[in-house]
């Protein structure tokens, strides 16, 4: 194998795959840690809900895995083990793409490593959500493409042609992706047969792709007109968009300033040692091109382009570049210290995972990290016929669906609203009411007053999570939560009340309404 510029490549194949073999079973056994410790969210619920009721609100691909996976898995570990061990092949699969792009065994190796011990990474193999395939498949989609556009031959075209349908059914970041691959195809020379590669390609994905076309239309026409999905460039934007690096368990500000310092003197010195066109070609279009598309997207589109969740697949192009830089400070002896800094750290801020700590501002999914499966078991031990069961917000909508009705059997209830402005919310969010309507029953909002007249019930479960350092007052979805809570405390007596992590329980006995103080001062 030729050496990498700078760097001399001292591992033999035969070592390295053994090597592989290790860092594989250390990248599975960091993703298994604790990995059912806390509850399900509404978006991993969602996955699960899609999957389960051949709902293709997302591309299919893992949503038909998932299917299938829950025939067997019915516990929070089980169901997301899937996506561990999908995330564990990532690591396999950046070994694999080091070795295609560097020509180095050292550089391979390293990637693996980082991309095994990638806080980013490591977060989304223990979700239920379809990122750690995305990462997977975009990853195994760069190594064929390649070979298909320097060595040609139909079954390597085959083979890139397949990769990249499967990311573009697997999540809607793979036309970013697609897009970026295809800028990279303008780059080979001689120019004529690569255009003419380019061609066929993007011909079979779009023959391909054409059955879910309408499916992405409807869902566009209806959310680009809604403003609640525009992120706004601003100087943040950098900052933010690292957190594919530093995952949403963000250690402390210092930490991470740091983590990014050595991040960027790793990337500088792996691409000055590293001079192949394939590794160089890489980090443009697998790494700074989907990102600079996603942000041009979002300054003209009201979309959801700067979620750092989606551009997973560009860390392990980064992780690459890290890995080349590493490599070539290995052999400078006392320079190894700075690759293996970078690597404590983030081995420190992925045992905030395991703890499910969150020491910086926190983005929004993490609000709903609570504890709901507690609570659900509560509900689950003092539910009787003639109780009905509501959540105030559609974040807690999904894990109760999830906890009560899949893995217990009780009736999920009800999205709890007053006067209708939490359901006109929902329209103005995601402009799709009609699909939701008719596929997610139980995110639907109904009026608190119809409920109590028209279902009987003896008394309510208000079952929800706190958001305790999310929404704060004058968010809207605080002050219909507490508008909510008011309006049944001037009305029900509260019967008694349970709290566990970010979630409260309340019991109101509804055959017992309280009197208008109106009536009362009649009585005495």
């Amino acid at each position: 194998m030729t050496r990498m510029h700078g760097c001399p490549d001292a591992v033999p194949k035969h070592r390295s795959v053994l090597l592989l073999l290790f860092i594989l079973a250390g990248a599975l056994a960091i993703r298994l840690v604790r990995l059912g410790a806390w509850s399900f969210w509404g978006d991993e619920v969602d996955s699960l809900y899609a999957g389960l009721n051949h709902i293709y609100f997302h591309p299919p691909v893992f949503l038909v895995l998932a299917r299938y996976w829950a025939i067997w898995a019915h516990t929070d570990f089980s169901l997301r083990l899937l996506s561990a061990v999908i995330g564990t092949g990532a690591v396999a699969a950046a070994w694999l793409l080091a070795r295609r792009v560097c020509r180095s065994e050292a550089v391979a190796l390293w990637s693996a490593v980082f991309v095994a011990v990638n806080p980013s990474q490591v977060h989304f193999s223990r979700e239920f959500r379809m990122y750690s395939l995305l990462a997977l498949v975009t990853a195994l989609s760069w190594v064929a493409f390649l070979s298909w556009m320097e060595q040609g031959g139909r079954l390597r075209g085959v083979g890139a042609v397949t990769m990249a349908a499967i990311a573009l059914y697997t999540h809607h970041y793979g036309v970013v992706f697609l897009v970026a691959q295809g800028m990279a195809a303008l780059c080979f020379r001689p120019w004529k047969p690569a255009v003419k590669k380019l061609s066929i390609y993007a011909l079979a994905l779009f023959i391909i792709y054409l059955p879910y076309i309408r499916m992405v239309l409807y869902f566009s026409r209806r959310m680009v007109k809604s403003s609640y999905w525009a992120y706004p460039v601003s100087w943040r934007t950098p900052w933010y968009l690292m957190r594919f690096h530093v995952s949403h368990f963000e250690p402390p500000l210092a930490v991470t300033g740091v983590m990014i310092l050595i991040s960027l003197i790793l990337l500088a010195v792996g691409v000055h040692s590293c001079r192949t066109r394939d590794f160089r070609m890489l980090l443009v279009f697998g790494f700074a091109a989907p990102i600079c598309l996603s942000v041009t997207a979002s300054a003209i589109l009201p979309t959801s382009a700067l979620v750092a969740r989606y551009l997973v697949f560009t860390s392990i192009p980064f992780c690459i570049a890290l890995a080349c830089g590493a490599s070539a400070l290995a052999f400078r002896r006392f320079y190894i210290v700075v690759p293996l800094m970078l690597l404590i750290m983030q081995a420190g801020s992925i045992t905030l995972q395991y703890r499910n700590v969150f020491l910086a501002p926190e983005p929004r999914e993490v609000r709903e990290r609570g504890d709901f499966r507690g609570a659900a078991s509560v509900i689950q031990k003092e539910y009787r016929s003639g109780d009905c069961i509501g959540t105030t917000c559609v974040s807690g909508s999904e894990p109760n669906w999830y906890y009560l009705t899949y893995r217990h059997g009780i009736p999920h209830g009800w999205l709890l609203d007053i006067d209708n402005r939490y359901f006109e919310h929902m329209g103005l969010k995601y402009g799709l009411m009609e699909f939701i309507q008719h596929h997610y029953p139980y995110a639907v909002p109904v009026n608190i007053d119809r409920v109590i007249e028209t279902n009987g019930c003896h008394r309510l479960w208000l079952y929800e999570s706190q958001w305790a350092s999310g929404a704060p007052p004058g968010d809207f979805y605080y002050d219909h939560r507490m508008l909510c809570r008011r309006w049944l405390m001037e009305r029900y007596p509260l019967v008694q009340t349970w709290t566990f992590k970010d979630v409260d329980v309340r019991l109101f006995d509804l055959e017992r309404p309280l009197l208008p103080e109106s009536e009362t001062e009649g009585a005495d």
